[in-house]
Order: structure tokens, then sequence, then C-alpha cells
């Protein structure tokens, strides 16, 4: 029979840190199987952040290059002068979101960068040269940045920003990254189809209609956007205190 007593000091000394290390290993072990995939979770969306920003800055000088294109088809010289600044900043976001995403996605979501990279190489060539017609140019504008959008859902996925299991961030990834991106391309069709009218000097009965409709849908947008900051800022107290007055300003822009 084992006997304690006959067990050298050093023994005991050594049976003791064995037995100790076994009680606190066991949960220690169990803590960080627990725990490690939490922090890869968030860490890999802390990742997608700063690609879906420089994404988001593509879509915006997408937006206002559709708008100054459709004014300079229509013979509006002064958004013809202004429309090389937006293209060159357009260049630059898109070498930004590049420079963000190289190494760091799947081949397959490299390749639906790439294409639309080049449809809009081709798109500005064809407003440069003066080879379409207003609304031409606002249609082709508003198909590349639906395709935008649908490569921003994708990234949300990849970087499981989609799936987040915490109610205020995931609100507020809602409002930040799929509401506003929707609203602000309603708003964008909003000013494109408006600007090319204002240079035509015509807006007939049936333009007039789908403009009410893309203002209606704006709205619906702009009340999911508000929604869901709302939800975030209800069960975080330091989000409300943050982005509070950065929301009543937004509100009234948009308003």
């Amino acid at each position: 029979m084992f006997n304690l007593q006959n067990l050298r000091l050093t023994q005991k000394f050594a049976l003791i840190g064995f037995l100790a290390l076994l009680l606190t290993g066991l949960p220690t072990t169990l803590y960080f199987a627990q725990g490690a995939p939490l922090i890869a979770t968030a860490e890999l969306e802390n990742a997608g952040i700063a690609p879906l920003v420089a994404l988001q800055s593509v879509v915006r000088l997408t937006q206002q290059h559709r708008g100054l294109a459709a004014g300079m088809l229509g013979g509006n010289a002064k958004l013809e002068a202004l429309r090389p600044g937006t293209r060159d900043a357009l260049a630059q976001a898109m070498t930004e979101f590049e420079r963000r995403i190289k190494g760091e996605v799947t081949p397959a979501r490299l390749t639906e960068w790439a294409e639309r990279k080049q449809r809009w190489g081709a798109l500005e060539q064809a407003v440069a040269n003066r080879q379409l017609k207003p609304a031409e140019s606002s249609a082709q504008h508003t198909a590349l940045i639906a395709d935008l959008l649908v490569l921003n859902e994708g990234l949300l996925d990849d970087y499981t920003l989609s799936l987040d299991p915490n109610p205020d961030s995931y609100a507020l990834m809602m409002s930040g990254f799929v509401n506003a991106p929707a609203l602000a391309e309603r708003l964008g069709q909003l000013r494109a189809q408006g600007t090319g009218f204002l240079a035509t000097g015509t807006l007939p009965p049936e333009k007039r209609a789908t403009l009410e409709a893309v203002k209606s849908r704006a709205q619906e947008l702009y009340g999911d956007m508000i929604g869901n900051l709302g939800k975030a800022t209800a069960v975080n107290a330091e989000l409300k205190a943050r982005l509070g007055d950065k929301a009543a300003v937004l509100k009234a822009e948009i308003a």
C-alpha cells in the first residue's frame, strides 16, 4: 500500500505540485479550448474593417462619378471639369482597396474584384470618349455599383462580421456596412438621375415616377439604418454616448 509518510520531503513537494497542476491544468485547458475560437473570430472580424471601409470609398466615388458623368454627357461643362478629379480619386481608392485585400482574401474573391475593376476601366473610357448617353452611363454605373455591393456582402461573410453573435456589434455592423451603403446607393441614383434631367431640362412623367420609387426605397433603407443603429445603442451605453451626436447630424444630412 502507498504510504505518504515513507516519501522524502522532496518527493512530497513533487507530489503536491503534480496534484496542483492536475487540478488547475484541466480547467485552464478547457478555458483556452473554448476561448481560442472566440479570439480567432474577433481577430478576423477586426481584420475585415479596413478592407470594408476601403471598399465603401470605392462605392462612394463610383456613385459621385455616375452623377458627374451624367451631367457631362448631358452637356454640363462645370460637371465635366469636376469629373477628372473624381476619376483620379476613385483610382486611388481602388489601389488602396487592393492593398487591403492582397493576401487576405480567397482567389475567388480576388477574381470578383478584378472583373469589377475591368468593367470600371471600360466604362470610364466610354464616358471620356462620349460614347454613351446620360441614361446609358447611369445604368452601367448602377449595375457596377450593385456588383460592388455584392462584393461587400461577400467580404462581410468572409470576415464573419455577418455572423457576429453580439446584439450591439451585429446591429452596428448591419447599420454601417449593409443599410448605409444601400441607402447611399439609392440617394446616389436620385442624384445621378436628377443631374441628368437638369442637364437636359426635361423630366417626363414616367421618369418622375421612377424618381419617386427610388425615393421611397431610400426612405425604407433610412428606417432600417436608423433602426439598427438604435438597437446597437440601446444595449450598449458606450456606443450611445459615442454615436449619439454623430447620429443626429447624419439624420439631418439625409433628411
